[in-house]
């Protein structure tokens, strides 16, 4: 079986430069990888995509949180568990963890959890950590405009989210490394290769 790892973190924090440096590092050493993200290129996620930039009519929180859903078991079904069992390692870009810090502003966790509750759990989650502050400077420098989440109160909140919907689930067993990803990104980079070096390969 390949090993799936997964990368989160509020917008702006650095989750796809990561992603990307951490599949370019497992091709090195010549571990066959995929790297994906959520929302996924299925034509739910594409739906999603739309609404996250403001280009539908408004979704309300709960149907976002069924959107979500609904791609992510489609995103497991077609793309992640078949390369899983073909030894291919895969790096995820966002799963349940987001859906958890993001929708349960509005919705309650309990039953976004059953929604999200035959999903494979990753064998690692990094959880990459940034003030919100920093994102939001970060998100302005580099984008003609705003997506549904990125204002400064709502990352914040989101943030707080994350860290502690985190800490339950590690205490419900999962593995969940949070680093500190305003350091350096060769820096970063470099811690979650440890962490993932940690990881057996079956």
């Amino acid at each position: 079986m390949g090993r799936f790892i997964v990368l989160e973190g509020i917008d702006g924090s650095g989750i796809s430069t990561q992603a990307r440096l951490l599949a370019e590092y497992l091709s090195a050493q010549n571990r066959p990888v995929l790297l994906t993200k959520e929302p996924s290129s299925g034509p739910i996620g594409a739906l999603i995509r739309q609404a996250l930039q403001g280009r539908l009519q408004e979704i309300e929180e709960h149907t976002m949180a069924l959107l979500f859903a609904a791609d992510r078991c489609d995103h497991l079904q077609n793309e992640i568990l078949p390369r899983l069992a073909e030894g291919v390692d895969v790096i995820c870009d966002r799963y349940y963890l987001s859906s958890f810090a993001y929708q349960s502003r509005q919705v309650p966790l309990d039953w976004l959890r059953t929604l999200n509750s035959g999903c494979r759990v990753p064998d690692l989650t990094i959880l990459l950590q940034v003030p919100a502050e920093v994102t939001m400077e970060r998100i302005t420098a580099n984008r003609y405009g705003t997506e549904r989440y990125e204002e400064l109160t709502q990352l914040q909140e989101i943030l707080n989210n994350f860290i502690a919907i985190s800490n339950t689930l590690q205490k419900e067993g999962e593995r969940i490394v949070a680093i500190d990803a305003t350091a350096p990104i060769k820096q970063v980079h470099k811690i979650i290769c440890q962490q993932v070096a940690k990881l057996p390969i079956q």
